[in-house]
């Protein structure tokens, strides 16, 4: 459908684009010199680049959609594991009844989507879960991906699943509190049970533009090589900034949480389709972590 290298023809558009990775994907397309719609649910953001488009709303009605699009990127959603658990009826309303409804749209237009989903959709309870999987998701959030997921591949039309392990870059404010903390010389008390898969924002983007200018359909996954534990990320942190390790007191997700939490065991994803269409392995988790450290904290 695309050309690797050539750019694309037509209008992109990102909806979500005010979100942690949509705004960074617009920012990124558009110095490659795409033309991008960006939107939000929140009023109009001129000075942003940003326009009001609420994806719960009468998809037919809205004005944003009126102009054809060569592709679209659905990073809209509430991706609070809490939120989808407090509240699954008004989160679904945007994670799956207004993604799929969007989704629907594009592809009766001839739009190529591609969503973002992640790793929620699996259970955890074997490592690196391909593509093929079937999903067995145990947070709400996960199972409104998945149901979003199987929509989207339901209606046909040129879509691709983009699934993705903890993405940082820029946003890392709890590093950025330990490492105050431990050098208050205080203690942190990290989860040694609950664990990521890190890729970086920046890998992100290359692989949705990859994906984009060939036209891939199906499931991706774009994962770390493997699980780290929080604490052993605040352990990290003391190396780098030279802090006191025994000021890191681990704790059980389990004695903090509510009753009737459930966390994946395992978050990582199996990158083979990405590494032999793509040609990108999955990245060293340490490294990522080491990457999001800043040297001014």
């Amino acid at each position: 459908m695309f050309l690797t290298g050539a750019g694309l023809k037509g209008r992109i558009l990102v909806a979500g684009g005010d979100g942690f990775i949509g705004s960074a994907l617009t920012a990124y397309l558009r110095r490659a010199g795409e033309t991008v719609t960006a939107t939000t649910i929140e009023r109009d953001q001129p000075d942003k680049g940003l326009v009001h488009f609420d994806i719960t709303t009468d998809i037919n009605e809205n004005a944003v959609l009126r102009d054809p699009y060569e592709a679209a990127v659905i990073c809209a959603a509430i991706t609070g594991l809490d939120d989808c658990a407090r509240d699954p009826v008004a989160t679904a309303a945007i994670n799956v009844d207004g993604v799929s409804k969007l989704a629907k749209h594009l592809l009766a237009r001839g739009t190529y989507v591609v969503f973002l989903s992640s790793n929620q959709v699996f259970d955890g309870s074997h490592a690196f879960p391909s593509t093929t999987d079937p999903v067995s998701p145990v947070t709400e959030y996960g199972r409104q991906k998945a149901r979003a997921e199987q929509a989207i591949a339901g209606f046909g039309g040129p879509s691709l699943v983009l699934r993705l392990t903890k993405v940082l870059g820029g946003n890392t404010g709890l590093f950025e509190q330990w490492a105050r903390t431990l050098r208050e010389g205080k203690e942190i008390n990290p989860f040694s049970d609950m664990y990521m898969a890190p890729v970086l924002l920046s890998a992100v983007l290359s692989v949705l533009r990859l994906a984009m200018d060939r036209g891939t359909t199906g499931i991706l996954q774009l994962s770390g090589d493997r699980d780290i534990s929080y604490a052993e990320i605040a352990y990290l942190l003391c190396e780098r900034i030279g802090a006191d390790s025994g000021l890191v007191r681990p704790v059980s997700w389990r004695d903090v949480r509510p009753a009737g939490d459930i966390f994946p065991e395992r978050t990582a994803l199996d990158g083979t389709r990405l590494r032999v269409e793509f040609g990108m392995f999955s990245p060293e988790s340490r490294w990522v972590i080491e990457n999001t450290f800043s040297d001014t904290w």
